[in-house]
């Protein structure tokens, strides 16, 4: 996705050459992608702790730390459905420039699995394969604007909505080396969405009238860019080490490592600008590539009795080599458009709890969690604090959990989407998210 700003100060300059020229519509540049690629969890039962690194005992292991697979018992599928429900704010101190609140939702598959235990060597040994989300790319941006030049006076009702998110389907195994220590990894293969046709795509557009040159105008500009035929392969490897249990007391420490990888996919542009009803349309297609960062976690999860546990989590993640290159090698930022910048490293923290009940034929789980998450900027990065609670409720033939989280970010420069510096905004998001796993 482009600048907003940039891609209408093009297109007012196209369209104004367009008046003195009426038989040459100007070319609009190939947009940006400023879209802020949001990193998103895998099943209820993680996102209902917050900390899952050093617990990772059911399927969703396999996005979280493989090496937790190890610990599943018997064969089962699993499948994890999510609602996300965002609100943004944005302000301008900017007199050109008035953003309001927006809202925007959308439901996802958020996970799927079939997981198969066996032996080897002796060794216990759980292999899987899985569908996951790794990069949600939603957002909706409305606001007005008013574009001043010599003899131009126009101001536009602009309109930005993407939807769509990165995916991996993953090969994935876990492994018990010794009884207190657990070795696993997954090869992700990523992809388009599982129901779509792409992976992202991003829809711009704005209307006006007012003057151009000094002559009257009216305005229509609409932009629609599809991210499709997504490729890259990247590995996830994991470790458990139950360094610590005395009777029904046990201190795991977990650790995960996500390598960096570089996609591949194909952009294609469509254009139409409008002119006092004169249409111009543009479209392109490009294959471009995309570098996404390499991601290292560490955890502990402190079982106080069969009962009861504490899990912790912290995550670096290295976005300074975050950049996307075009098919001519031009390289730029995807965050906030324009040449590759400084993008700050993230880094999260979490903090849950669960708290089992049990039953005659079955258990009940109760779990919680805060946590303190960043998102990648230009600069400094931006805090998200958040909190969640999730239950659930375990038989011998199947488990059903559900978790709630709510998440709120600190303002930041409006420069990430590609706005000016006078814009700032910030993010309210609810998940709700739905498990269900059955035991074969």
């Amino acid at each position: 996705m482009t600048s907003p700003a940039r891609h209408f100060a093009t297109a007012v300059v196209a369209l104004a050459a367009a008046l003195w020229a009426p038989l040459v519509y100007a070319q609009l540049a190939a947009p940006d992608i400023t879209v802020t690629p949001k990193p998103v969890g895998s099943g209820a039962r993680a996102l209902g702790e917050s900390a899952f690194i050093a617990v990772a005992d059911d399927a969703t292991a396999a996005s979280w730390n493989p090496a937790g697979l190890a610990q599943l018992e018997r064969p089962e599928a699993s499948f994890v459905g999510a609602w996300m429900f965002n609100v943004d704010h944005f302000a301008s101190s900017s007199p050109d420039i008035r953003l309001a609140r927006t809202e925007w939702n959308q439901p996802e598959v958020n996970f799927m699995s079939f997981a198969l235990p066996f032996t080897v060597a002796g060794k216990d040994v759980v292999a899987s394969i899985n569908y996951h989300q790794t990069y949600d790319f939603g957002l909706s941006l409305k606001f007005n604007q008013v574009v001043r030049g010599p003899g131009t006076l126009l101001p536009l009702r602009v309109s930005v909505e993407s939807e769509g998110a990165v995916a991996a389907t993953s090969l994935a195994a876990g492994i018990s080396l010794t009884p207190s220590l657990m070795l696993g990894a997954s090869l992700n293969l990523y992809g388009d969405q599982l129901a779509g046709a792409n992976a992202w795509k991003v829809e711009t557009r704005a209307s006006g009238q007012g003057t151009l040159g000094g002559l009257p105008a009216t305005v229509g500009f609409a932009n629609t860019e599809t991210f499709g035929n997504f490729r890259a392969v990247n590995a996830t490897v994991g470790v458990l080490w139950d360094a610590w249990a005395r009777n029904d007391k046990r201190l795991t420490f977990g650790g995960v490592v996500h390598s960096p990888f570089t996609a591949e996919m194909d952009r294609e542009t469509d254009t139409t600008t409008v002119l006092n009803g004169a249409v111009n349309r543009l479209k392109t297609d490009e294959r471009m590539k995309m570098d996404f960062p390499l991601s290292v976690g560490a955890g502990v999860n402190f079982r106080l009795s069969d009962a009861w546990s504490v899990a912790s989590d912290v995550q670096w993640t290295d976005w300074s080599d975050f950049e996307q290159r075009d098919s001519r090698g031009v390289r730029s930022s995807p965050i906030g458009g324009g040449p590759p910048g400084h993008i700050a490293d993230t880094v999260a923290v979490r903090l849950g709890t669960e708290h089992l009940i049990f039953l005659k034929n079955s258990v009940l789980a109760l779990r919680g969690g805060v946590f303190r998450e960043e998102r990648p900027t230009l600069g400094n990065a931006m805090p998200v604090y958040g909190y969640s609670l999730g239950a659930g409720r375990s038989t011998k033939r199947y488990s059903v959990d559900v978790a709630y989280q709510f998440r709120w970010g600190q303002e930041a420069s409006g420069r990430n989407l590609g706005l000016d510096r006078a814009t700032r905004f910030g993010a309210e998001e609810h998940w709700l998210v739905v498990s269900v796993i059955v035991y074969f």
